[in-house]
């Protein structure tokens, strides 16, 4: 079976969009380094999670 190149096009144009949308991301998400964000995709959907640690003094405990 045979893709016409439009359709491979269009597959590419897509995933440079999820690309640049995910590139866009990290630089958006303030307080979070890239390790401390974690990305899953399942079928159609699309997580993001992360935690950041807060570092508290030990007199203030």
């Amino acid at each position: 079976m045979w893709t016409s190149v439009n359709d491979i096009d269009t597959m590419f144009g897509a995933m440079d969009l999820l690309r640049s949308r995910m590139n866009r991301l990290f630089t958006e998400v303030p307080g979070l380094s890239k390790d401390e964000l974690n990305i899953k995709i399942q079928g159609n959907y699309l997580e993001l999670n992360g935690s950041r640690k807060s570092e508290i003094p030990e007199s203030q405990r």
